[in-house]
């Protein structure tokens, strides 16, 4: 599990600086229009939303994953010592 949470703490790095790169370029648009800041906030607020839920998904699939891959590893290494 120690395997998965190094993994983890750099994808949620990777969500923040786009998170933040997101949501600097929508405060950008909006200091052109104020009347549309309450869009913007509620954008925003999905947004995070969005990035925290596939954060969790992907810690909680990623065992699987890692599980998959390597059972496909070993089949294809079965079958490549079966060929002459």
């Amino acid at each position: 599990m120690q395997k998965y949470r190094a993994k983890l703490q750099r994808y949620t790095i990777i969500l923040t600086i786009i998170t933040l790169i997101a949501s600097g370029i929508f405060i950008t648009c909006v200091l052109n229009n104020v009347s549309k800041m309450l869009l913007l906030t509620l954008f925003l607020l999905l947004f995070f939303a969005l990035s925290s839920l596939i954060s969790v998904i992907f810690m909680l699939y990623l065992p699987r994953l890692e599980k998959f891959l390597a059972k496909r590893r070993k089949q294809k290494r079965a079958t490549d010592k079966k060929r002459p």
